[in-house]
């Protein structure tokens, strides 16, 4: 337990940023949820030729833009870190 402490923490401080943040949190979970909620409620859970339901069919796709926000938001975070010289500052500084 003492040796993942570090680790918590920092996950804890990084959630709670991003959960700070209203239109990153939107985008990325609220969107997806409400765009299954939409596509289904306008189109039906009608069977498609496949034999698949349709809201079968949507949950790939939107979990792939779940995925893929958080990737892309990986990448901003990680590139806003390295130009501001945060990343620098935390290898310097004395871990367990």
């Amino acid at each position: 337990m003492k040796d993942s402490a570090p680790l918590l923490h920092q996950s804890r401080f990084e959630v709670r940023g991003f959960l700070r943040d209203p239109a990153a949190t939107f985008y990325t979970l609220v969107f997806p949820v409400l765009l299954l909620v939409l596509f289904v409620a306008i189109f039906g859970n009608q069977e498609m030729d496949s034999g698949v339901g349709a809201s079968t069919f949507y949950v790939p796709g939107i979990v792939a833009l779940v995925v893929s926000a958080t990737f892309i938001n990986l990448t901003i975070t990680f590139t806003q870190q390295r130009e501001s010289g945060l990343l620098k500052r935390v290898r310097g500084t004395p871990l367990p």
